[in-house]
């Protein structure tokens, strides 16, 4: 680690604190915080003003995805972060599929003409819906909005049910990609997690279905650090996962929910322990292994950088194949969310969510929250953006989307960096040089405070 005075080390931990010692840079978001409520016809003026004046970018430097969210699960893990609950009568669910339905009509007129990138459905569990659900949701979608041909197109499963006629209807649809939330193979933790549904056979056969309808890229989820779990247990978990051959293996660092149960009964440690102690050095155990372990079983990474909260292993087998939707290293700009909990971006103008009273029969958000956004704000944004994914900031990149210097509206930011050592330059790009994981997070926040550094 390198060597700070007592007074910067002091100012670190101060930082640190302040965030609960949760040190995932994606956390920074937080801090613009959410501070008016809009009406849907206030959203809908902001994306036609948008699309008014940015008509000409979109597809070419600036993308908009389309997020749906299914707030619905089986059961509540025990590590969730999420907006879900546990599955509501069948008519809330069919309730809620109309006001999806709702939204889609109300917002259609607004982005006919344009295509969106990518299409994701997340959760919750989108695999609650029942099949007439499912293919009743995406007809309407289709129906309303029009997606690139070469986009990805993603549904999260859960293996708790796998129907073959689900993953048909997704094909149907032109779903090209699933992300399977498998989590854990070790039966110990997966009990104590809320888990004890899902079998490794479950897992098969939900990765032998995708393989043979063909969806063209097959997404596999393990968390790392889970109550339950050893450093063994979880490589055994990631061999066993490489032998179904999913595409990708993506890695997720554990993200403990809010509430304390999961630290005072699971863990039995305190927030600081966890933070700052266990998990930097399990991750970094880890990490290690894979590096030696996932070549061998024809995996490869695309980082073993430490102060990160997730990796993605792909499949060797598939580097050559042109998968669709593969815009790695393109700025998304956009997203347009609907669903409960969803978060939707609209590209130097406002960030908002969508929150619903699931419960009741209206059709109408119970609120929507946000809050308006300037140039200065996104391009602190698009560095938390690139710091959260690795160590590097593309200056090129930059210049392209904001049309400015990074190194002349970051100054102060990066030549106080520069004096503690922790990034280093080249034309190209800035690189961030950390050695102790959770300093990442403290770095990053200095461009949040670039004017009083």
């Amino acid at each position: 680690m390198a060597k700070f005075n007592p007074f910067l080390i002091k100012l670190f931990d101060k930082i640190l604190e302040k965030n609960d010692y949760f040190w995932d840079v994606n956390s920074l978001h937080s801090k613009f915080k959410y501070n008016n409520r809009f009406s849907l016809e206030e959203i809908k003026n902001y994306w036609l003003e948008f699309l008014k004046h940015n008509g000409d970018k979109i597809g070419k430097t600036i993308f908009i995805d389309f997020y749906i969210h299914i707030p619905f699960c089986f059961s509540k893990c025990e590590y969730c972060i999420f907006f879900c609950s546990t599955i509501p009568s069948v008519n809330i669910m069919n309730n809620y599929i109309n006001l999806l339905i709702y939204m889609f009509k109300y917002f259609s007129p607004v982005f006919r003409g344009y295509k969106f990138r990518h299409l994701y459905i997340g959760g919750g569990t989108p695999n609650v819906l029942s099949e007439y659900q499912l293919r009743k949701l995406l007809t309407h979608l289709f129906k309303n909005f029009d997606f690139e041909i070469n986009g990805q197109k993603t549904c999260e499963i859960n293996p708790r049910i796998i129907k073959y006629n689900y993953f048909k209807i997704l094909r149907e649809f032109g779903f090209n990609r699933i992300s399977l939330g498998v989590q854990s193979l070790n039966p110990k933790a997966l009990k104590i997690n809320n888990r004890s549904y899902q079998t490794e056979e479950k897992i098969i056969q939900a990765l032998s279905i995708a393989h043979e309808l063909k969806f063209t890229d097959i997404n596999a989820d393990l968390i790392a650090g889970l109550a339950g779990d050893t450093e063994n247990d979880f490589i055994k978990s990631f061999i066993n996962l490489s032998k179904l051959e999913p595409n990708n293996i993506v890695v997720y660092g554990l993200m403990l929910p809010k509430n304390q149960n999961y630290l005072d009964k699971l863990l039995k440690m305190s927030q600081y322990s966890y933070y700052m102690k266990f998990y930097p050095n399990f991750i970094t155990k880890i990490l290690s292994k894979l590096s030696i372990i996932s070549p061998k079983l024809n995996y490869e990474p695309d980082s073993l950088e430490v102060a990160r909260w997730h990796w993605g292993f792909k499949n060797i087998k598939y580097k050559n194949i042109n998968i669709k939707g593969n815009y790695k290293g393109e700025f998304s700009g956009c997203i347009f969310g609907i669903g409960h909990g969803s978060r939707s971006r609209i590209h130097n103008m406002l960030e908002y969510r969508q929150i619903f009273n699931l419960s009741s029969e209206s059709l109408l958000p119970l609120l929507i929250e946000g809050r308006e956004s300037n140039e200065r704000e996104e391009m602190m944004k698009y560095i938390i953006n690139s710091f959260s994914t690795s160590t590097e900031i593309d200056k090129r990149q930059f210049e392209k989307i904001f049309d400015k210097d990074i190194n002349k509206v970051f100054l102060n930011t990066i030549n106080f960096l520069k004096s503690l050592k922790a990034i280093e330059e080249t034309n190209q790009k800035i690189i961030l040089k950390v050695d102790y994981p959770p300093y990442k997070y403290v770095y990053a926040s200095f461009f949040l405070r670039n004017n009083n550094v």
